[in-house]
């Protein structure tokens, strides 16, 4: 059965991840080839490893937080690997798997550890990573209007 708890914590993951994602295609058109990789990486790896720790924590099937962890970050990963070139794409593909894993991992192991400490911290983690991608890419996007990403 699904709880309060579990359904905010899936609703606090999409708030976040997508207020930040947000603003990385806001300025998808601002960044260089290095920064185009960079987000591939990093918006196919969170939501990875926040799925794959979630669904884990609060299910405790491994194979499962996997699975749907790295699909979800596969998902993510593609639709922002389109900001870059195809090394974008290797990178979302790559960070998609790694988060997905990730996420489970922990998930899986943590999850007989006080929920509350837990959640916390968890919570605490995906704030600082969202808002350190998102002030990524405002210390590294460029003045100009001119087009560096496709």
């Amino acid at each position: 059965m699904v709880d309060l708890v579990e359904v905010l914590s899936y609703v606090f993951t999409l708030a976040v991840v997508g207020a930040s994602s947000y603003y990385a295609h806001k300025h998808r058109y601002k960044l260089d080839h290095m920064c185009c990789m960079m987000v591939g990486m990093i918006y196919s790896t969170i939501p990875g490893f926040a799925i794959g720790f979630l669904y884990a924590f609060f299910t405790g099937s491994y194979l499962l937080a996997n699975v749907f962890g790295t699909i979800v970050g596969l998902i993510v990963g593609l639709f922002f690997s389109r900001i870059g070139d195809e090394f974008s794409l290797m990178e979302a593909v790559m960070g998609a798997v790694m988060g997905g894993l990730m996420g489970a991992m922990l998930g899986f192991m943590i999850r007989f550890e006080d929920k509350f400490a837990v959640l916390v911290f968890y919570y605490l983690v995906l704030a600082l990573l969202a808002g350190e991608s998102a002030y990524f890419i405002y210390k590294h996007k460029k003045k100009s209007e001119k087009e560096c990403c496709n």
